[in-house]
């Protein structure tokens, strides 16, 4: 399944979705349907770090016009 994250934070309080230390969490779209993003971003205020997506055909992460969103050390 894809993962949509619809949440919203603040500038001084995002919501942040990363790898906990000692991890390494892997997305694997390999069973989702053609042209389907991995992990999508609706939200303002968001921050994804240190995930890895795999075996997709599209986007693994992607945001469209949210504001503060950073996506950062991802693979």
């Amino acid at each position: 399944n894809s993962v949509c994250i619809g949440a919203t934070g603040a500038a001084s309080l995002p919501i942040v979705f990363r790898a906990e230390p000692g991890e390494a969490p892997v997305f694997n779209g390999r069973a989702l349907p053609p042209n389907t993003d991995m992990i999508s971003v609706g939200g303002d205020h968001v921050v994804v770090r240190g995930l890895a997506v795999e075996n997709v055909d599209r986007h693994g992460i992607v945001a469209w016009g949210q504001t503060g969103v950073q996506i950062i050390g991802n693979t």
